[in-house]
């Protein structure tokens, strides 16, 4: 039931980080390692014997415990809180105004940050791909327009959409977004 109402918890996810939860079953003396996120659930097919395993189980303990949410995959390294603190002290934050994220120039091949403002719109489903926009400032003027940054989450056997972007372009359609800056943030499947 508890790890049902953080399975919930995940999939409600509106703010931009990749929110997950890491979690022990516990069956007799075996325990099953559960890791789940808005893309999905992993379970390892094997247990560890809580008696015949403990150093195991113990070791397993004290990574997770010591892992910061960078290296458990809730954010790139190249997005980065506000400097006044090097994460929020009740992870996750509940925005990600503030956070700067530091990409490189799709034409220029120059290195631009731009700092997250508010939040405009979210859409998110139960498994798969996410949407986040938030307004956002630069350090060097990206456009006359007003500029946004769009997080998404998609699988990797997915087109990604500035590729299908650039190929509607091509074929000439009109009032497609222009955009300056791409990256894949997250190479998790």
């Amino acid at each position: 039931l508890q790890m049902g109402s953080y399975a919930l918890e995940t999939l409600a996810c509106t703010y931009g980080t990749r929110l997950f939860c890491v979690n022990m079953m516990v069956d007799n003396d075996r325990i099953h390692l559960w890791y789940y996120d808005a893309c999905g659930a992993v379970r390892t097919q094997d247990s560890i014997s809580l008696l015949d395993d403990f150093e195991t189980l113990a070791a397993l303990i004290v990574c997770i415990a010591n892992s910061t949410p960078e290296h458990l995959g809730a954010l790139p390294s190249f997005i980065k809180p506000p400097s006044s603190e090097p994460y929020s002290k009740h992870w996750p934050p509940k925005s990600l105004k503030g956070y700067t994220l530091t990409l490189d120039h799709t034409v220029e091949g120059k290195e631009m940050s731009i700092v997250l403002k508010d939040p405009i719109f979210t859409q998110y489903c139960l498994a798969g791909r996410r949407t986040f926009v938030y307004a956002v400032e630069s350090n060097r003027d990206i456009s006359k327009e007003e500029t946004i940054v769009k997080l998404s989450y998609q699988v990797d056997t997915r087109k990604r959409e500035q590729d299908l972007v650039m190929i509607a372009r091509k074929a000439g359609v009109k009032h497609l977004p222009q955009i300056h800056l791409s990256s894949d943030l997250y190479r998790i499947s």
